[in-house]
């Protein structure tokens, strides 16, 4: 048993994480109030500065690069890609009302890679009912020619 120096309470060693500069070699604090300050510091402007930082490191550039070439990485971009066509007030998506009815880039991408067949990177989304939404059961992936042939419009000239 120990006493959490945060929040006073008494509490078995389990809920405290192991510190070897500690005496003990557990943590001073237990792992609900380690958490909250955790939680707590990431929201603060000098976590974001830091974060910012790494991101335009040139480690933290070459990591997102490698991410991108992923298959998660091509369709957290294609998600985000998407949402911005359809949230922009100046597109065409957005005027006809197309939503794009996923939670979070997470969902999106974890629905995709269990319920889709992907063609080879790079491909484009596409809905096979243009009425419907982007949503689970009307979206698939197509190569850019075959997305481009599905569009054309043919025109008969005299």
């Amino acid at each position: 048993m120990k006493k959490c120096s945060h929040c006073g309470h008494i509490k078995h060693l389990k809920d405290f994480y192991r510190n070897k500069s500690c005496k003990d070699g557990f943590s001073y604090t237990c792992k609900l109030c380690a958490r909250n300050q955790h939680k707590k510091y990431n929201k603060t402007v000098k976590r974001k500065k830091t974060r910012n930082r790494y991101a335009n490191s040139d480690k933290g550039k070459l990591q997102q690069k490698n991410y991108r070439k992923t298959l998660r990485g091509y369709l957290h971009r294609k998600y985000w890609d998407t949402v911005k066509r359809c949230n922009d007030p100046r597109s065409w998506y957005h005027n006809v009302g197309i939503q794009f009815k996923f939670g979070s880039a997470k969902e999106f991408v974890n629905w995709v890679l269990e319920n889709c067949i992907m063609p080879p990177m790079p491909f484009d989304i596409h809905r096979p009912d243009a009425k419907r939404h982007y949503e689970p059961g009307n979206i698939e992936f197509l190569t850019r020619e075959e997305h481009v042939e599905r569009h054309r419009t043919k025109v008969a000239y005299k």
